[in-house]
């Protein structure tokens, strides 16, 4: 909706205001609104509907400059030059962008960091820890949007990686989410269980993606 809105409400400015102004204007504001998403999203300050609200604003301004952006560039250069230049870059981009973009952001995803997702930097996640104690809530570091997860519910989930580990040893990542069915647990959770059990000495970190047993 927003990027059909977008192109329909600030189509005239692009000729009262110049085309020059307004494309920069737009694709600037954008990134500026994308950048304040990214902070707040890494922060975990974000709701659901305030993530939504970023995203929609910054896809009205985008869509309103690429718009104006691709009429531009049909007037200046002539159609055979056009053409050849669309389908080069769509080719190149859609091979390079199709092939590493899914790979690249399903590791990151799968890590359950939002720093991870956003390019934070790594302490700033290192700060954000998961202590088990009287009367406290735990968060999904992965989405700030899902819901708390409670301490008995969480220290399960520790007291299920330890058994796994102390069963199997040595484990990799990937392989100890799935012996504990962690993609049942929701985003971000078996990151901060698997935090917890290795920061509270109930497991090791044998190498960056292998995991062991305490002692």
């Amino acid at each position: 909706m927003s990027n059909f809105l977008g192109p329909l409400l600030l189509g005239k400015l692009f000729d009262t205001v110049g085309r020059k102004p307004m494309i920069a204007g737009t694709y600037i504001g954008s990134a500026v609104v994308l950048t304040v998403l990214t902070i707040l999203f890494v922060e975990g300050r974000l709701g659901l509907w305030g993530f939504m609200a970023f995203l929609l604003v910054t896809f009205f301004l985008a869509s309103a400059g690429a718009s104006s952006a691709c009429l531009t560039v049909s007037e200046i250069f002539p159609v055979e030059t056009r053409a050849l230049a669309i389908a080069f870059f769509y080719a190149t981009g859609t091979a390079v962008g199709g092939i590493t973009g899914p790979f690249l952001f399903v590791k990151m995803i799968e890590t359950g960091e939002a720093p991870q997702v956003a390019i934070a930097s790594a302490e700033r996640e290192r700060r954000r820890r998961f202590r088990l104690g009287p009367g406290r809530t735990f968060w999904s570091p992965g989405m700030p949007v899902s819901a708390p997860t409670a301490e008995e519910e969480f220290g399960r989930e520790v007291s299920a990686i330890e058994r796994a580990l102390a069963d199997r040893g040595p484990t990799e990542r990937r392989e100890l989410s799935r012996l504990v069915s962690a993609r049942l647990w929701g985003p971000g959770r078996f990151s901060a269980a698997l935090r917890e059990a290795v920061e509270s000495g109930r497991a090791r970190r044998v190498s960056r993606n292998r995991f062991g047993p305490a002692g």
